[in-house]
């Protein structure tokens, strides 16, 4: 215990000291940043960076292959696990050439390993390194699931839109723990960005209604103080942060009309991927990036995406990420044909259909 305890200050200590870092060069680089990210005329974020600093537009974070289309890396191509027990060198993440790029590559390597359960992979019972890389388990340390394939992909989702300046906020709908959006707030914070973007959080929150995962229900129920708490943890303020709660059907209403850059989408129900892709996909600019947490592996998400894109005539594909999820980068504006809307079958159902779909569909507003 008194181990355990050493360590946590430890790494208490070091991820502090490399916060500490970013908020010095953040406060003489963060206005500037957001400024430029506002401007009408921007197209690259690569001048907003400090002197000496590569920026979101040249990052050397490559190390791990996203997007392999049609792959299964456990057929296809086994996934890579350079990260178990490699230690750092010169040229992995630090090549000399800066000091503020070095820090950082450092500090979001050591958020990534924390919040996916890898910090401490030695000292946890049953720990499968092979699995924590595509997130086939349910780790039992760590504020995220998803695996470090996919929150390698949510950071060059996020650095991609600053180095482009996509314009809009980024969001995560299912949210377990929270890891995932504190990574991506983190990543902000990194590139001196912290306050150009909000940061939204959508869960019920506790336990599903109706639904009963047995033993199980206590682990997946997280409530909003646990997840506010995961923030408060790795140093996150909750100032950008919006916390949105209830059923899908009932949150997302309130968020209509926003924008954003990204939308993350983790549930295990067509429902619930059905109302994210209908009140949200005309907010997300072209160059803006969906995903799809578990579209690979659970059938009524796969069925809900089919549905959404033949029924809207989109043009994009699936870019495969590991062995649950995919994503696609936005490359046309569509507009939605709420007529369209599929009577609700697993997660809402019972609720009546959105008011959209109801006029649409020439039926009453409100409930039946």
């Amino acid at each position: 215990t008194t181990m355990r305890s050493a360590k946590s200050v430890a790494l208490c200590f070091l991820l502090g000291l490399l916060g500490t870092t970013f908020l010095f060069f953040e406060y003489f680089s963060v206005e500037r940043s957001e400024t430029r990210l506002a401007s009408p005329d921007a197209t690259s974020a690569a001048s907003t960076s400090a002197e000496g600093d590569e920026g979101p537009c040249s990052t050397k974070f490559s190390h791990l292959p996203v997007g392999r289309a049609e792959q299964d890396p456990r057929t296809a191509e086994a996934p890579p696990t350079w990260w178990k027990f490699k230690p750092l060198k010169e040229g992995d993440w630090c090549d000399g050439t800066s000091t503020l790029t070095c820090t950082r590559e450092l500090y979001l390597h050591t958020l990534e390993m924390a919040l996916v359960g890898s910090l401490y992979d030695w000292e946890i019972e049953g720990y499968n390194a092979d699995r924590r890389v595509d997130g086939t388990d349910w780790p039992t340390a760590g504020e995220s699931m998803i695996g470090h394939l996919r929150m390698r992909q949510l950071r060059l989702a996020v650095e991609d839109v600053l180095c482009n300046n996509i314009p809009g906020d980024i969001a995560e709908f299912g949210v377990w723990r929270g890891g995932a959006m504190v990574y991506a707030a983190g990543i902000l914070h990194a590139y001196g960005m912290g306050n150009s973007r909000r940061v939204f959080l959508g869960d019920i929150f506790g336990p599903m209604p109706g639904k009963n995962y047995g033993a199980s229900t206590d682990f997946l129920a997280v409530s909003l103080e646990k997840v506010k708490h995961a923030f408060f943890k790795f140093g996150i303020p909750l100032t950008n942060i919006d916390f949105e709660e209830g059923l899908f059907s009932e949150s997302m209403p309130r968020l209509a009309g926003r924008e954003f850059a990204i939308l993350r989408i983790d549930a295990n129900f067509y429902d619930s991927y059905q109302d994210a892709l209908y009140f949200f996909y005309e907010g997300v600019p072209v160059g803006g990036y969906i995903i799809f947490d578990d579209v690979m592996s659970h059938p009524p998400v796969s069925a809900a995406w089919k549905d959404f894109k033949a029924d809207q005539g989109l043009v994009e594909d699936l870019i495969r990420i590991d062995v649950h999820s995919a994503y696609f980068k936005k490359q046309k504006e569509v507009k939605i044909n709420w007529s369209k809307f599929h009577e609700y079958k697993d997660a809402s159902k019972g609720h009546p259909i959105p008011d959209q779909a109801r006029k649409a569909k020439g039926l009453q507003i409100g409930r039946p």
